[in-house]
């Protein structure tokens, strides 16, 4: 006990990193999970076609790894598993 107090002034920051970090990596898979957010992606894309900010191939390429997202989540989601 006396040592981890002792220690505090040391550790306490790798402590603290390592919380920053875990929060981080909590907040990116629940967003790589987030099938609703996925889909909300693919229509602003679709939006963003229409109004020619993109190109057909641009387009084509987003969408690809989008719908490749939104399958690996549902894969995660059907088997609980964490990506």
């Amino acid at each position: 006990m006396l040592f981890k107090l002792l220690a505090t002034p040391l550790t306490g920051p790798f402590r603290f990193v390592e919380w920053v970090g875990g929060a981080i990596d909590s907040a990116v898979q629940a967003q790589m999970n987030d099938t609703d957010a996925i889909k909300e992606e693919l229509t602003a894309l679709e939006k963003r076609l229409d109004q020619g900010e993109l190109t057909e191939d641009q387009f084509e390429e987003i969408e690809l790894e989008l719908v490749m997202r939104l399958q690996a989540a549902k894969r995660r989601m059907a088997t609980g598993e964490r990506s």
